[in-house]
């Protein structure tokens, strides 16, 4: 095959062409982007309430914060534990918001 190239110059002319067009239009149609953006569509929502009951945090703590964060249209899901001094909330956006920083 390499003898090829060396006894017709001008298809080794050509295919080092191809390959430097090839190589050049690649280069400059990626994306120049290094780091691409991450968007966060999870959040944690921790409190503490030391000394309180599971009981007392859900009720004081966990229902208003889930009842307030249903308002929000753009949540798909809200998922809570209430143990004994401690609620943690676990919200999670829509696949469709591209820009979750104004919704945070």
């Amino acid at each position: 095959m390499s003898t090829l190239f060396f006894r017709n110059r001008h298809l080794l002319a050509l295919s080092i062409l191809i390959l430097l067009v090839g190589g050049l239009s690649a280069a400059f149609t990626l994306p120049r982007l290094e780091d691409p953006r991450l968007r966060n569509r999870n959040a944690v929502i921790v409190t503490a309430l030391p000394g309180a009951s599971a009981e007392r945090i859900e009720a004081l703590v966990t229902e208003k914060l889930e009842e307030q964060l249903r308002e929000v249209s753009e949540i798909l899901e809200i998922a809570s534990t209430s143990r004994s001094g401690v609620s943690v909330v676990t919200v999670e956006l829509k696949g469709s918001i591209t820009d979750t920083d104004t919704v945070w």
